[in-house]
């Protein structure tokens, strides 16, 4: 139990570094292989890793549960009410149905990574 938490912090700072750099679309073949080579493990165990943390991100925001993960950001459910859209090219309205999505926010520590600052900028500059 122990090895598989620090297998999953592991992954959590890994995916936290891999989006502040990302330029692509990133598999999970790919988190797989590079978690595989950071944790030391197999390839085939860090993908099972990978699935199952993805699985178990589906399943808690499908059952309507808020999911936080610390330096990455928040995932939730959201639903929205219907409203009526315009076509812009026609001008004609339409009712767009209700449906519920997922909202993520970015954590800030993240954001300021993202924009290339750091949070010791944020705490002078609030002085």
């Amino acid at each position: 139990m122990i090895l598989q938490n620090v297998i999953f912090i592991n992954i959590l700072t890994f995916m936290k570094r891999m989006v502040a750099h990302m330029k692509s679309s990133v598999t999970r073949a790919t988190l797989a292989r590079k978690v595989g080579k950071k944790a030391g493990i197999p390839e085939s165990e860090a993908g099972i890793i990978i699935n199952t943390l993805v699985n178990s991100l589906c399943k808690s925001i499908t059952t309507g549960e808020k999911v936080n993960i610390m330096h990455f950001g928040s995932f939730q459910q959201k639903s929205k009410k219907p409203r009526i859209g315009r076509n812009p090219k026609t001008l004609k309205n339409y009712e767009i149905s209700a449906r519920t999505v997922i909202k993520y926010v970015v954590s800030k520590d993240l954001k300021q990574k993202i924009n290339g600052e750091s949070a010791k900028n944020d705490k002078n500059e609030s002085n």
